[in-house]
């Protein structure tokens, strides 16, 4: 079922927004690409140092484990680099390695009373800065769990000696602490670098967005004042229009009361009923500019079935000239006083008839009224169908715009200016209501209408400022 719901539903711009998401993302994806490489680079060049006072000092254990992290350091480091996205599993290999070779020199260089104990805080704040919190949190239990095993290895006498030369500890601590002072300041500094120059995309960014909204906001005001300039227009035309149409109207009344021929009195008939014809779709264009331009609802009490049984009436007289047979049900509401917008009401259910009985010449009309609810609150529902042509599913989806027509050739068997359903859809928004369509290929259509409000037996007294 095609269904128009109040309020309505805009279209969303799902696109539009999430390109603005992934372009946040690719900022801050940008932004941890920069600091990774640039730490991995530094911790490549420290690995590289350690390498070269790995062969200086002749310990083959040591060398093998450092070439080898060094080796898969600058796989890592090259594969992240030449990538257009962050992949994550390079940062993973080489946190891993890291570890690795920290622990090797941690164990090798004498434990926890030895200078490489400063290296073991590093690793849960290089895992935090490369990877997460769950990794900085798992570093973090592995550099303690390893003091702890130094820490009663030592006390023990099991631990391993410091493996280096005498002679090269202490420019092997200098190193040490070079080394890690420098990690230290660049990863910080890389972080504080790509959290510049993040903000830096970032703002240029909410710059383009303050930008576009300015434009929409323009193109908007545009749009507003064109629709208000085009109902102005066509309210004043649709004015002047009616001031000459009454004149013609009303000497053709006149003219019909004086004594003329048969064929005189035919072309005077037909000029009346061309000029009721045009006076009545002068009004309706007036009335869709008022209802566009926003009116004001005309509260009154009324009984239902009163105005119902008029309609009946009405349509009852024009189904006998066109030959469509017409059936009204509205049993449920009768008796009951409403207290709503008689002309709006009235109008709405005359532009759903006139629609219907204009497809099913020769065909069906029915009319089913009956009380409801809409979204739990108590609603008049009524329901209009007929076994015309039915809807082209294109069609179907511009129906209630203004002045669209099943068939829009100038030919078109069906005439009408397109403006019944759509005054029919802007009344139902005004009144809080429904308007649903339902097609039947070959078969007709029903259109279903529910309105809120509330019933009262007629039977009862009416509060006083009611008007009956």
């Amino acid at each position: 079922m095609f269904e128009i719901m109040i309020p309505l539903t805009q279209g969303t711009q799902g696109d539009s927004a999430s390109s603005k998401v992934n372009l946040l993302h690719q900022i801050e994806a940008g932004k941890r690409k920069y600091y990774t490489l640039v730490t991995l680079a530094f911790l490549t060049m420290v690995v590289l140092v350690t390498v070269v006072f790995a062969f200086i000092s002749g310990l083959v254990l040591r060398q093998v484990i450092n070439t080898a992290v060094l080796a898969i350091l600058l796989i890592c480091l090259a594969t992240l680099y030449k990538s257009d996205k962050l992949l994550e599993w390079p940062t993973y290999v080489a946190v891993l390695v890291l570890h690795v070779i920290a622990t090797s020199g941690f164990i090798t260089n004498g434990g926890i009373l030895s200078y490489a104990v400063v290296v073991i805080p590093l690793l849960p704040l290089v895992s935090l800065l490369l990877l997460h919190k769950a990794a900085a949190r798992l570093s973090f239990i592995y550099s303690l769990l390893i003091c702890t095993l130094s820490f009663i290895a030592t006390l023990s006498g099991m631990h391993p000696a410091n493996m280096t030369p005498p002679d090269l500890v202490p420019y092997l601590a200098m190193i040490f602490a070079a080394l890690i002072s420098s990690v230290s300041y660049i990863c910080f500094r890389s972080l504080l670098v790509a959290t510049e120059l993040a903000q830096q995309r970032a703002n240029e960014y909410l710059d383009q967005l303050t930008e576009e909204v300015a434009r929409r906001d323009l193109a908007e005001r545009k749009l507003v004042s064109s629709m208000q300039a085009k109902t102005e227009f066509l309210s004043a035309i649709s004015h002047e229009l009616k001031t000459p149409l009454n004149a013609i109207k009303g000497f053709g009344n006149l003219l019909a009361r004086e004594p003329m021929s048969a064929r005189g009195l035919d072309c005077v008939s037909r000029v009346n009923r061309s000029s009721d014809e045009l006076l009545a779709k002068i009004n309706n264009l007036l009335e869709y500019t008022n209802a566009s331009s926003g009116t004001d609802i005309q509260y009154k009490s009324f009984v239902l079935d009163e105005l119902l049984s008029e309609i009946e009436n009405e349509y009852a007289a024009l189904g006998q000239i066109e030959g469509t047979q017409g059936a009204f049900e509205y049993a449920q509401v009768r008796d009951y006083i409403i207290h709503y917008d008689f002309a709006k009401l009235r109008k709405i259910l005359k532009c759903l008839l006139d629609n219907a009985y204009k497809f099913a010449k020769g065909g069906t009309v029915k009319l089913t009224v009956e009380r409801g609810t809409l979204a739990g609150i108590e609603a008049l529902i009524c329901q209009i169908s007929d076994d015309g042509p039915g809807l082209d599913e294109n069609i179907r989806r511009k129906l209630f715009q203004a002045f669209t027509q099943l068939d829009m050739s100038t030919s078109r068997a069906f005439e009408g200016m397109g403006l019944g359903l759509a005054i029919s859809l802007k009344y139902t928004q005004l009144l809080g209501g429904k308007l649903a369509v339902d097609n039947h290929a070959n078969q007709g259509c029903s259109f279903t209408l529910t309105l809120p409000m509330t019933f009262q037996q007629a039977r009862q007294q009416a509060p006083q400022n009611w008007v009956i």
